[in-house]
Order: C-alpha cells, then sequence, then structure tokens
C-alpha cells in the first residue's frame, strides 16, 4: 500500500473507531505505535505481552536512543569516556559510519541535562557536529519480545569500548520475564484443560452475565441511585405530604367558644342596685367585658324591652354588634340571674351562658379564676361517614398514580443496558461466544427483581412513616410488597420486550416513562369518569378475594404477565416471529 492510501487509511480508522472495537494485525510498527491503545505481540504462535503503549515501552524498552553525528577527526573513545562519566550505565548501541549511537537507561533521566550540556559546550574538542536524543521505538519493544520468547537464541553481546565491556541485555532478567509470562499468557504443561458442560457451564454463564450486570450497575451508580431510589421515593413523598397537609387543615378540632370570635360587640346587661351579690356588681361586671375587648352597655330597664326597641330601630346592625346579654335581678330573697342571646350567631347561646358562669365563678373564686367553654366535634353522620368514605377513593387514586409515575422511572431503567448491548453487538458477540438465551435474560431479571425490591422495601418504609394504613394496615403489608413484585416482575419483561424497537437508551430511557406513566394514568382516569358516583359502600373483609374489591384476580393476571412477557421475549430473540 502507497504511503498515501495508508495515511487515508488510518485516518479511517482513528474517525471510526470511537463507541467500537476494532482488531487490527500488523507487521508495521509505526502502524501499531499510531492506532493501537492497547497492543499485543505475539511470537512463536503464542500471546507474549499486552498492554499501553507507555507500559509496553517501560517493560521492554531499554531506555532513551541518543545519536551523534561524527566529523572526520572524531575521537569515540573520548566521547564515549565523557558520557560514562555522566552516566555509567550507557551502553554503546553501534557506531556505523559518521552516527553513534548510545543507550541511555532511563534511571538516569537527571543526569541528561549535564551530559546535554557538555556536549553542547564542547562539539569542536569532541569531533561532532551534531546530537539527538529519542525514546524506545515499538520496533525496538518488538524484537526485544522476540528475542526474549527464542529460548533458543543466544543473547548476543553487544561490543562496546573496553572501559565499560558489559553486554547490552546482560542486566535484564531475562529468566525472571519468562517465569512472569509463562504465569501470565501460558498454560502449565501436563494439566489437562477441560471446559465446563452441562450444569457447571449453565451456573459458570449465569454468573458471569449476574457479575457483568452488577459492574454495570457499579459503574454507573449515579444514575442508577437517581433513576431507581431517590426518584419514586420523592415522588411518592410529595404526594404523601400533600394529602398530609390537606388532612390537616381540613381535621375537625375543638373550637373554644369567646366573644373574641366575633369581634367586638355591645354587651347590654341590667344590675339591681345594691345588689345582694355585690354592691359594685355592676362596676365588676363592666371591667371584665372592657377586659375582653367588649363594649358594656348598662340598661335601667328590662333588656329584652331593650333588645326588642333595638332590633326595630337598628335592624342592619343588630345581628352584628348585639349577640349576647345578661340580666342580675334581685327578686325577694333570691338573685335570678339571666343569659339573653342572639340566635342568628354560631354558639351565641353557649358563648352567653359562659359569659354569666364566668363572671360568677370569679366573684366566688376570685379574679384569676376563669371557665373555658370549648365546642368538640359531633359524632358524624352516617351521610357524613359516605362522603369522608367516598373522598378515601379519589386520594387512593391520586396517590397510586403518582407511585407508579415513581415506578415508571424505576422500571424504564432496565432497559439501557439491554439497548445498548444490543446497538453496540456486546450481545451479539456473547451469543456467539457460548453465552445461551436463557442465562442471558434470566441472570438480568434476577439482578432488576433485586433492583427492583430495594426501591419497593424503602417505599413500604414511607408508608409506615406517614401512617398510610391502606398499605400498612396487618396483613396488607405482605400484601403490598406481593403485589409490587409481581407489577415489578410483569413490567422488567415488558421493558426487555419493548427495548427491542429503540436505537438509543437515553431515547428509550425517557420514551418507556412517558409510556408508562401514560398506561398507569389511563385506566384511573376512565375508572373516575365512568364511576357510579353513590350507591351503598360494599366492605372486602378478605383482601385476596376474587370477588368485587378483591386483589385475587389482579394478583393473578400479574403472576400470568410475567411468564407470557418473557416466552415471547425467548421467541423474538430466537426469531421466531
Amino acid at each position: 500500500m502507497d504511503v498515501i492510501s495508508r495515511r487515508a487509511i488510518w485516518d479511517l480508522l482513528q474517525q471510526q473507531k470511537r463507541d467500537r472495537t476494532i482488531v487490527l494485525t500488523t507487521h508495521f510498527m509505526d502502524e501499531a505505535d499510531l492506532l493501537g491503545d492497547r497492543i499485543a505481540i505475539m511470537a512463536k504462535g503464542e500471546l507474549q505481552c499486552c498492554g499501553s503503549l507507555l507500559f509496553l515501552k517501560q517493560k521492554y524498552g531499554a531506555g532513551y536512543y541518543m545519536t551523534l553525528l561524527k566529523k572526520p577527526h572524531c575521537d569515540t573513545e573520548n566521547i564515549s569516556r565523557l558520557i560514562y562519566h555522566h552516566i555509567p550505565n550507557a551502553i554503546l548501541a553501534s557506531s556505523i559510519g559518521e552516527e553513534l549511537t548510545f543507550i541511555l537507561p532511563k534511571e538516569s533521566v537527571q543526569r541528561f541535562e549535564s551530559l546535554f550540556t557538555d556536549l553542547e559546550l564542547r562539539p569542536v574538542e569532541l569531533g561532532i557536529s551534531s546530537f539527538g536524543a529519542s525514546v524506545t521505538t515499538m520496533e525496538d519493544v518488538f524484537i526485544r519480545v522476540c528475542m526474549l520468547a527464542d529460548a533458543s537464541t543466544a543473547i548476543p553481546n553487544i561490543k562496546r569500548p573496553s572501559i565499560h565491556p558489559q553486554p547490552l541485555l546482560s542486566r535484564i532478567p531475562v529468566d525472571r520475564i519468562k517465569h512472569l509470562h509463562s504465569r501470565i499468557f501460558s498454560v502449565q504443561t501436563g494439566l489437562p484443560i477441560k471446559p465446563n458442560t452441562g450444569f457447571s457451564l449453565l451456573c459458570q454463564q449465569f454468573y458471569a452475565m449476574l457479575l457483568k450486570k452488577a459492574t454495570y450497575s457499579w459503574h454507573n451508580w449515579m444514575l442508577m441511585l437517581s433513576i431507581q431510589i431517590v426518584v419514586p421515593l420523592v415522588i411518592t413523598m410529595l404526594s404523601l405530604m400533600f394529602f398530609d397537609f390537606k388532612e390537616r387543615i381540613t381535621e375537625n378540632v375543638p373550637v373554644e367558644l369567646t366573644r373574641k370570635t366575633y369581634g367586638q360587640t355591645i354587651v347590654p346587661f341590667f344590675i339591681s342596685r345594691n345588689s345582694r351579690l355585690d354592691p359594685q356588681l355592676s362596676e365588676r361586671f363592666a371591667n371584665t367585658l372592657t377586659a375582653e375587648g367588649q363594649i358594656p352597655l348598662e340598661v335601667l330597664g328590662s333588656v329584652e324591652e331593650f333588645l326588642l326597641k333595638k332590633s326595630k330601630e337598628e335592624p342592619g346592625d343588630f345581628d352584628k354588634f348585639y349577640l349576647v346579654a345578661a340580666s342580675f335581678e334581685d327578686v325577694g330573697n333570691h338573685t335570678i340571674v339571666t343569659a339573653l342571646f342572639n340566635n342568628q350567631a354560631y354558639h351565641a347561646s353557649a358563648v352567653a351562658l359562659a359569659l354569666v358562669d364566668n363572671f360568677l365563678f370569679k366573684l366566688l373564686s376570685g379574679a384569676r379564676a376563669s371557665i373555658t367553654v370549648s365546642n368538640h366535634p359531633q359524632p358524624l353522620t352516617f351521610v357524613k361517614e359516605a362522603e369522608n368514605l367516598w373522598y378515601q377513593g379519589p386520594k387512593g387514586h391520586y396517590l397510586v398514580i403518582n407511585l407508579l409515575l415513581g415506578l415508571a422511572f424505576l422500571s424504564s431503567s432496565f432497559s439501557m443496558l439491554t439497548v445498548r448491548e444490543r446497538l453496540v453487538k456486546a450481545k451479539h458477540v456473547q451469543f456467539i461466544s457460548g453465552a445461551y438465551v436463557a442465562t442471558f435474560w434470566l441472570s438480568a431479571l434476577l439482578w432488576d427483581l433485586v433492583s427492583f425490591l430495594i426501591p419497593s422495601l424503602l417505599l413500604l418504609v414511607v408508608f409506615l412513616y406517614y401512617r398510610e394504613e391502606a398499605y400498612t394496615h396487618n396483613e396488607n403489608v405482605l400484601v403490598v410488597i406481593l403485589l409490587l413484585m409481581l407489577y415489578g416482575s410483569a413490567i422488567i419483561h415488558f421493558v426487555y420486550l419493548v427495548s427491542f424497537s429503540f436505537n438509543n437508551a437515553g431515547n428509550a430511557c425517557v420514551k418507556l416513562i412517558i409510556m408508562l406513566t401514560f398506561l398507569s394514568i389511563c385506566p384511573f382516569i376512565l375508572v373516575s369518569v365512568t364511576g357510579e358516583q353513590g350507591g351503598e359502600f360494599v366492605i372486602q373483609k378478605n383482601i385476596y378475594a376474587w370477588e368485587l374489591l378483591g386483589m385475587g384476580k389482579h394478583l393473578m393476571a400479574l403472576a400470568i404477565s410475567g411468564p407470557v412477557y418473557i416466552i415471547l421475549l425467548f421467541f423474538v430473540e430466537t426469531n421466531m416471529f
């Protein structure tokens, strides 16, 4: 191949090698140096070494090559003496024509500066015109490896001046390198090779495939953690927090009955002069009302007549300002205390009674005594209970929709490795290498089921924390785990089956999230729209029942869906469709 064509092929290979594995065999070491990310060298039919370019040069390279161009009056022995003075371990590699080549060990790099300085300052005295240094080439590495592989070839001694009569390879531990190669790349002789067959081969392949899935999850732990655990938990927790907040807002709590609830009002009252209860009863009652932010209004005559008159004179403001009134009238040896209320205001009767009771209690027990009146919610009527039960239906629907949205993120993540292996032909390589279809998919299923179980248990912990009785009441915990695992088994097989229609792992994940979310929400929308908004409420005590409100038939449907999808997957994989 001519130089131009060779360069064009090199450029093409460098452009196309991304996301690909290209195996290239060559005897041209410059080509291996330029194109190879990892280089393997074979000699005598056996693999001798394998590694990156830098590793091979460091392992088998002799160091740096320094080449000097001699002048006619050059004294080779004088140059060698200078070089050995700076670098005692230097080796004279060749002296041919006008070129003089030395090998400088890489351990003496720190002495190169002083050597090069002397050579630059004394070119005339040494009889050299120029010099240069270069690293070991792949050609040198290849020759060195071939020499080490050929046990019958004697390693020649390289001549050098008598000042340092040492061979080039005398200091290299040849026997040690050969022993290391035999341990790494060769099989010990005399030991029969017995390949696995039958059940042991299936177990070996299953373990290898499972290890592959675990390695992929470990390398992409950030992606797996966010999609498979964080997103489902966050979506479920946010929806539970929303419902919990809404329930707290609408919760029926006891209401304290005070006049401050109605703002500043006018409280008419009548007290007989020189009352038997207290001579200053009128003043003390007025002070009590003033301290509570109300306007006291003492009436000289009958309070009832005063109120009737005011209701006719001020019909617009009467219900706003005149809510309660009181009368302390002495009759004979008794004092008749009357509390009056406006029945247009909620709780006005209890507030009026609390007003006079509090005042009398203070008279008897002191100014610091008081009575607090609260109105607790009444027991719910049958209609109210029915309304609350009906509210739990939409709440359960919204919660399940949000739960399935989180599970859609979790389920879609199982398609990423499947699509990627199919696109880069890694799955094809595994099959032609002898991997069985069953071990490939069943090992993936086992790992993905374990990955599905962990978020499911965490979701159950969330339900327990928020005391969601529908998921945590009595035996419901086992039902929830069973339901989630059956759903996971069915949805994982479904994702495997659908993944054949995608040509990009990222697009597959996003589109599956949308698809699974749509398939989850649509049934609940149809049930909510077409369902009856009333009627009798039925209670199903057996949660596994096959009848109405039982989960038996739904659990059975999920249990059947998984095997059906895996059978369809095997049919597609074996090209039966």
